[in-house]
């Protein structure tokens, strides 16, 4: 019997070729070789376009078409993460490159859901991967009822996979980050408590295995994030829409904190009540960030329960974000997070604002040194002023301090 994810993707089956893909360097048995025949290069004219519009626009991106029969077939397979660590997985995903070419990883099945909820919703599924061919390579990718996402973090900076069209399950843009566009003005920030090449490789960790920067242990929180009814509209109208957008956001930010913090969030097991589909009856003022930091906390609070989440944050479609600084695990302030944005998609909404926010929640304050633009106002913190201008990291302000900015994007 076929899994709800199964399903998904074997509805039709997309035309391939086939390029086997193995690791000189790697002696695991001939079985573990990928197949990249699960993408196929296609040209945008041989992409029908749907009646909605293109959500993700990069500046430059690769245009694929995914084998979904294909792909289904190797989901079947994957062992949890629990039972064998993604190092040791015998099971190979091959993944197209914004440049050209394709990049192996070693898969597992890593849920970011609580047992319970991941039970509910079967059709949203979380994987994790580590690089064959480039061993700074990591992975974290999904599969929704929205589609195939993907975010490969390596020496050469984060390349993305995400859906050329809304309702498109067989056609994919790869992109790197460089190249994102931000949908409108940039929303700013606040906390309560020549332009440079932008992600640039880093040539001295090519070929490198990760070090591990946060000690071996890894460190779970529970975390409910609600979603407004004006968020959950953008992305469908329904819980599951809106849940599955959610679990995609946060298996993104998931990818950057294990990777850089040691630091795993998980969906708490009731997490669909707090996604409204009702923009006239939800507890949120969509437009108004500050309004819903106490709006959130009260929520919660009431909702799931004090006691049943470590951190909180709530997403929407008005313009920016807050949230409370080294908030998380306190009783009083942990669902004090709050990230919006007229177009809550892909690496601008997931990582320069949701992770963003929710770093001031784990204790990041800003790290730019400028008094620019949106730099001012009170949003340099003088002590924690390590970057040159608007810096360059998350916790910075890039592309938002006017003549003191360094890149477009964190």
């Amino acid at each position: 019997m076929l899994t709800p994810v199964s399903e998904w993707l074997k509805r039709s089956i997309a035309p391939a070729c086939l390029l086997a893909l193995v690791s000189l360097l790697d002696l695991r048995p001939a079985h573990a070789a990928a197949d990249s025949s699960l993408w196929t290069d296609i040209p945008e004219t041989g992409i029908a376009r749907t009646a909605s519009p293109r959500q993700i626009v990069p500046l430059a991106y690769r245009s694929v078409q995914l084998d979904r029969n294909q792909l289904a077939t190797l989901l079947a397979q994957l062992p949890l993460e629990s039972d064998v660590p993604a190092t040791d997985s015998d099971k190979i995903l091959s993944l197209p490159l914004a440049g050209g070419g394709f990049s192996s990883f070693r898969v597992v099945e890593a849920p970011v859901m609580e047992p319970a909820l991941a039970a509910q919703f079967p059709e949203i599924r979380t994987y994790l991967g580590q690089g064959i061919d480039d061993r700074t390579a990591t992975l974290r990718f999904d599969v929704t009822p929205s589609g195939f996402h993907a975010q490969i973090i390596s020496w050469e900076g984060s390349t993305y996979i995400d859906p050329y069209q809304p309702g498109d399950l067989d056609h994919y843009i790869v992109y790197r980050k460089r190249d994102a566009q931000e949908q409108g003005e940039r929303p700013r920030c606040l906390v309560t408590g020549q332009e440079l090449p932008k992600d640039a490789p880093n040539f001295q960790k090519r070929n490198q295995v990760v070090n591990v920067s946060s000690g071996t242990s890894l460190r779970t929180y529970r975390v409910a994030i609600a979603a407004t009814g004006e968020y959950t509209a953008f992305h469908g109208g329904n819980v599951a829409g809106g849940l599955a957008a959610v679990t995609t956001t946060l298996n993104r930010v998931v990818g950057i904190y294990e990777r850089e913090l040691s630091v795993r969030m998980t969906l708490i097991a009731n997490n669909n009540l707090i996604i409204y589909t009702n923009a006239g009856t939800d507890p949120y003022t969509n437009n108004d960030g500050f309004a819903m930091l106490s709006e959130n906390q009260t929520n919660l609070n009431a909702v799931i329960g004090n006691a049943n989440f470590d951190i909180g944050h709530v997403v929407s479609t008005g313009g920016g974000g807050v949230a409370g600084l080294g908030v998380v695990c306190s009783s009083s302030q942990k669902g004090r997070g709050v990230t919006g944005s007229p177009s809550p998609v892909g690496d601008p909404f997931d990582v320069d604002y949701v992770a963003h926010e929710m770093g001031h929640q784990f204790g990041g304050n800003h790290t730019f040194n400028s008094s620019n633009s949106s730099c001012g106002g009170g949003n340099r913190n003088a002590s924690t002023a390590y970057e040159v201008g608007s810096g360059l990291t998350i916790q910075a302000y890039a592309g938002i301090c006017g003549a003191d900015n360094l890149q477009s994007n964190s």
